[in-house]
């Protein structure tokens, strides 16, 4: 797979040097620090010995240049896999900060610890620690700590997809960076734009960062910085398709990273290129470096990239034919996913395990593996629902709070006017109708408010209300209102006549991940709500469209004639495969896989009764991935299952596609060249 560590390897080797020159250090240690966070980088084992030695020489430091030196220990014991003992440091490590009452030495160790979570798969609490480290650094004169937090904000920025904001992170670091004329603080920005210009594909500005990196790396004798320079040329050459430049790239720097035993790196380019051979294909030549990464990874106690280089192993022995072996190494490595709770991580390996298993042949698992894809993509969506409908009943509560709070100063202060006024009553009996009066005003004013905020109240409830059965992106219902729908269902089609049924499609976008990956998430977006409006624009007024879950629909037509639903699923075809979507210069096309049977599905030998509508929905649901097992971008659906016995419709239910080539059911496929125009 795809190394998905990149954001932590950058970080851990790249971030984070303590403050050099914060503070003035005695004689001899603020150049021997300076020579141990170099060799920190790139052989963690001698940077800490080294550390141990001059530890001593901390007696007559200043808490802020304590600070500095339990940095660098911290992300020492990081760095060779000691995942718990460098939190327990790096907690020490806020602790010495806040006591030294130095904003840029708190948020360096804030920022050393947001890294630690980030090894240890807290994502969201690494997040906000980051938050408060920018925070503190915006309010620090220390020119350095601001460089390195802005280069971690540019990486959750570009994580979360935000390449213009996180550009901008950088370039800002990159002229301070320049102006302090640091050498390695410049090489550390350039290196991480590098990255960020081959994720915005604008290779040819990231060819330029990265070759002045190599040369500032050169000019300094950094041999380590060196081998992430060519790195960072591998990941563009390969990502531009300039395979030859990327071959020596990628050689070079796994020459580069072993002549200083820098086995962070060169566990990391050994993975590099057992994912390079997958691709090629040169499965021997990938089983090679995965099992040497794999060795280093254990050594180093990195059980993350252990788990990188055994499913590698699995997807090259699956190439091989040998799929026993191969099947073992991929379940061994996604346990692991699923024990970190590593879950995007774990729905990229599902998706290239099914490919690989498909490609060997093993199509039963190949559809287990996309079937685990599908169900962790979903609970993914629901969750990201739910954080943002929570998101939206916090800032609601927050303005509800708020409102509260100033009706409440406004009711003191009339209070206050109204026993202001019953001493003036008790002087001035011919003020009274006056005051009379103004009360009156003000009540009615308070209550205009009132009804005001009823009404606010009262369109706010009908937004969440909307947003709860609407899909943000397309508006298209979602899961949960289909559930609805079919729960209120009844078991006949109301006015139905014996020519006339209803039907339910499931429909998936074939090669969706491949337009992500080409194109960016945007312009996945962008695809999606293409297909939705040209759905809604083929189906009837009547019918009911779904959002089902990631690039996958679904359709209710609660009644039509039973010989138009083949026609049906033709003009879905072909209107899908006509449809363009343009996304800035680029005009993108996608196929589609429709699973497709009537809806309610009859059992005349059970007493006339109806199967479940879940039943069906199963159903449907592998009738989808038999079509695309068969070649994608056709439609599969089912007859009526009326003459089918018992057992017959359990081994249908079981397994659709054996039940097929056993002639026990017949099916009708429909491909993209037999569609017509909708």
């Amino acid at each position: 797979m795809r190394i998905r560590f990149l954001r932590l390897v950058i970080v851990t080797l790249l971030l984070l040097p303590a403050l050099v020159g914060a503070l003035p250090l005695g004689a001899s240690l603020p150049r021997q620090l300076d020579e141990i966070r170099e060799q920190n980088r790139f052989n963690s084992k001698s940077a800490l010995q080294a550390l141990t030695r001059i530890e001593p020489d901390l007696a007559r430091a200043t808490p802020s240049e304590r600070v500095d030196f339990y940095t660098e220990r911290c992300l020492a014991v990081l760095r060779l896999g000691h995942l718990e003992e460098a939190r327990a440091q790096s907690e020490a490590l806020i602790t010495l900060a806040s006591a030294a009452h130095d904003d840029g030495a708190l948020a360096e160790a804030l920022l050393t610890k947001s890294i630690v979570l980030e090894r240890q798969n807290e994502h969201l609490e690494s997040v906000q620690l980051l938050s408060a480290a920018a925070r503190l650094a915006a309010q620090t004169t220390n020119r350095r700590v601001q460089i390195q937090v802005e280069i971690a904000t540019s990486l959750s920025m570009s994580d979360q997809g935000d390449f213009a904001a996180a550009l901008s992170e950088l370039q800002g670091a990159l002229t301070v960076a320049r102006e302090l004329n640091d050498p390695a603080m410049l090489c550390n920005v350039l290196n991480t734009l590098a990255s960020l210009y081959d994720l915005m594909k604008e290779y040819s500005k990231g060819f330029a960062v990265a070759e002045e990196s190599y040369n500032l790396a050169a000019s300094m004798h950094s041999v380590g910085r060196m081998a992430m320079a060519k790195l960072g040329e591998y990941g563009l050459a390969i990502d531009s398709n300039q395979s030859e430049r990327a071959r020596k790239a990628v050689d070079l720097a796994l020459s580069l990273s072993e002549q200083i035993d820098a086995q962070a790196l060169t566990l990391r380019t050994l993975l590099t290129l057992s994912d390079r051979d997958l691709k090629t294909p040169n499965f021997e030549s990938s089983i090679g470096y995965s099992r040497r990464a794999l060795t280093l990874a254990r050594s180093m106690r990195d059980p993350a990239n252990e788990a990188n280089a055994v499913f590698n192993l699995g997807i090259a022995y699956l190439g091989q034919g040998k799929i026993a072996l191969g099947v073992e190494q991929c379940e061994i490595a996604m346990r692991f996913y699923e024990s970190a709770g590593s879950k995007p991580d774990l729905q990229d390996v599902l998706q290239e395990y099914g490919g690989a298993l498909e490609r060997a042949g093993q199509y039963q698992a190949a559809l287990r593996a996309y079937h685990r894809e599908r169900a962790l993509t979903d609970e993914l969506s629901q969750l990201r629902r739910q954080k943002a409908v929570a998101e939206v009943q916090e800032k609601y509560e927050a303005t509800n709070r708020q409102r509260q709070i100033t009706s409440l100063m406004r009711d003191n202060r009339l209070k206050n006017t109204e026993l202001a006024n019953r001493r003036l009553q008790q002087r001035l009996w011919w003020m009274l109708s006056v005051l009379v009066g103004m009360a009156m005003v003000v009540l009615a004013l308070v209550y205009r408010r009132v009804r005001g905020r009823n009404r606010q109240l009262e369109q706010n409830n009908s937004a969440l209300k909307y947003d709860n059965v609407r899909d943000p992106l397309t508006g298209l219902y979602n899961r949960r209102h289909f559930h609805d729908v079919l729960r209120d269902q009844p078991t006949g089609l109301a006015g139905a006549t014996d020519g006339q049924t209803g039907a339910l499609f499931v429909l998936d976008l074939d090669h969706f991940k491949r337009i992500n990956d080409t194109y960016g998430h945007a312009a996945g977006d962008e695809v999606l709500k293409t297909v939705s409006h040209r759905l809604q624009e083929i189906l009837r007024g009547s019918d009911m469209l779904f959002r089902w879950g990631g690039e996958e629909f679904l359709a209710y037509l609660p009644l039509l004639p039973r010989d138009e639903i083949d026609e049906l699923a033709r003009r879905i075809l072909h209107g899908i495969g006509s449809t363009e979507t343009r996304f800035q210069e680029h005009r993108i096309t996608v196929g589609i896989s429709i699973g497709y049977a009537p809806y309610p599905m009859r059992r005349l030998d059970q007493q006339g009764h109806n199967l479940a509508w879940d039943r069906v929905l199963h159903l449907v649901d592998m009738a989808l991935y038999l079509a695309k097992s068969e070649g994608r971008n056709r439609a599969c659906g089912l007859p009526e299952l009326a003459d089918l016995s018992a057992a017959q419709l359990a081994g249908v239910e079981q397994d659709l596609a054996q039940a097929w080539r056993d002639g026990g059911i017949a099916l009708r496929f429909i491909t993209s060249e037999e569609a017509v125009p909708a």
